[in-house]
């Protein structure tokens, strides 16, 4: 009698196993081809588990394969279209086939093989196992620590720290907890949910474009659930790395370094932001606290100094930046428009700043050359479309120059500075001469504030010029 009935159960086993017979080329293509999942912007996260998926996995998810697929299903349970994503839909699958699925009977489970069961259902004999078990319901880890999606860069009883690598692991870890399990899940301890442009599940979703485009890696340091406080902001955060004034460093990309609240840290800016800066903010005196952040910040750090992505940013930059000082090379006598200079100025000012910290990074004399091809740029520049518009960016550039170039610098092309600053009050002077009967523009109004500031600071506040742009204004 005992052998008969493991005969029978192996018979029903293999009739079962039988039954599903389709490769994971066919299942890829399968759901690349139904539109609610064409569009699901978790697709390519699922796609990757398939293909890299162990034998056990892949038999565990062939048997569910067909409820993943039926056109019913799929509009029944899209109600509520964020619960029932693909990925969320393959992990009740997957957990259904590890804690139910070889209890079942055998038309039971002939009936998931054959998709009469919805994954809403599933989740319902989930959750009834749950209540039964005397288990607290919460949300299962499955996606969390698949090395496919995310990785561990440091784990102590203070905090984790998560670099994803896919959308699905942004998703995922955006929202979830020190376990892996969700936050929403966790009802007792969970705070309003994270509103990270990372963490949404639509196709607004920004990760690709951090990861892939900026060359971000982001890192998702959460508190362990003791410590867990849904009314503290440093619950959750993210810190991001990549080119910083053509280094690796602390990005400096704006939402990139935010709170739980999607809001900066507290005392931190650009100027002073670094790994011990952060660290303290983050701690709030709290030295245990301060020294599990310090050591999860320093480990990102050495993480995306070993990136090739982020190492070839680092490169790029310093590509924009000779490409911009090619086209300063070839300034004649030729008027060029503000936008293009504009757009790549970025990178001129970065290494201002980055010479002003570190006088070796370029010898003062390429320096100064460098300062002065500028300075004609600017006082070159036309737009002939937007000439209040152009004259305000003007102003505020020479004011930045006023204020971040190093005196030794300074002091060797001021002259060349004055007569761009004169220069440009002439401008002002001209185009508030013609609508001396209308109330000037704010542009205007800003720029001559501007000009008018730098002109006292360089000793020219008894000229002519001075005088005439202070009764305009």
């Amino acid at each position: 009698m005992k052998y008969k009935l493991l005969f029978e159960n192996w018979k029903n086993y293999l009739l079962l196993e039988s039954s599903v017979n389709i490769s994971k080329k066919e299942a890829i293509d399968k759901l690349k081809s139904i539109p609610v999942y064409s569009n699901d912007i978790t697709l390519n996260g699922v796609i990757n588990f398939i293909s890299s998926s162990s034998n056990n996995d892949w038999g565990n998810f062939k048997k569910y394969f067909n409820i993943l697929i039926d056109d019913f299903n799929i509009q029944e349970d899209s109600t509520d279209t964020e619960r029932y994503l693909l990925f969320k839909r393959i992990e009740i699958c997957m957990l259904h086939s590890q804690k139910i699925f070889n209890n079942m009977s055998p038309s039971d489970k002939k009936n998931i093989i054959n998709g009469e069961y919805s994954v809403f259902e599933l989740e319902e004999e989930l959750e009834d196992q749950a209540k039964k078990s005397g288990v607290k319901k919460t949300s299962s880890n499955f996606w969390a620590f698949n090395s496919s999606h995310s990785k561990t860069i440091y784990k102590d009883n203070n905090i984790i720290v998560v670099k994803p690598i896919t959308t699905l692991g942004s998703i995922v870890w955006a929202r979830g907890m020190y376990d892996g399990s969700r936050e929403k899940d966790n009802k007792s301890i969970a705070g309003r949910q994270i509103n990270w442009c990372t963490a949404v599940t639509s196709k607004n979703n920004q990760f690709n474009n951090y990861f892939n485009e900026d060359k971000l890696n982001l890192y998702y340091i959460i508190k362990n659930i003791p410590i867990y406080d849904k009314k503290d902001s440093y619950r959750k955060v993210c810190i991001s790395f990549g080119n910083f004034r053509g280094k690796v460093d602390l990005s400096r990309t704006p939402g990139t370094i935010v709170d739980s609240e999607n809001a900066g840290f507290s005392g931190i800016n650009r100027e002073n932001m670094s790994i011990i800066e952060i660290s303290r903010a983050l701690s709030k005196g709290d030295k245990n606290l301060y020294n599990s952040y310090y050591s999860g910040l320093s480990l990102c750090l050495a993480d995306s100094s070993k990136d090739n992505k982020v190492l070839e940013k680092t490169k790029e930059f310093n590509w924009r930046y000779e490409d911009f000082i090619d086209e300063l090379s070839v300034i004649d006598d030729t008027y060029l428009g503000y936008h293009e200079f504009k757009d790549n100025s970025e990178y001129f000012n970065e290494y201002i700043e980055q010479h002003s910290t570190n006088s070796d990074f370029l010898q003062d004399i390429d320096f100064v050359k460098i300062v002065s091809k500028v300075l004609t740029t600017i006082k070159r520049l036309v737009d002939h479309d937007n000439e209040e518009k152009l004259i305000f960016f003007k102003s505020n550039y020479l004011n930045y120059f006023l204020n971040k170039l190093p005196e030794n610098i300074f002091n060797r092309v001021e002259s060349q500075y004055i007569n761009t600053v004169l220069n440009i009050a002439s401008n002002l002077i001209d185009i508030l001469s013609y609508s001396v009967y209308e109330e000037p523009s704010e542009n205007l109004k800003k720029s001559s504030a501007v000009i008018i500031k730098i002109m006292k600071e360089i000793g020219q506040e008894n000229t002519t010029l001075y005088i005439n742009l202070l009764e305009l204004s």
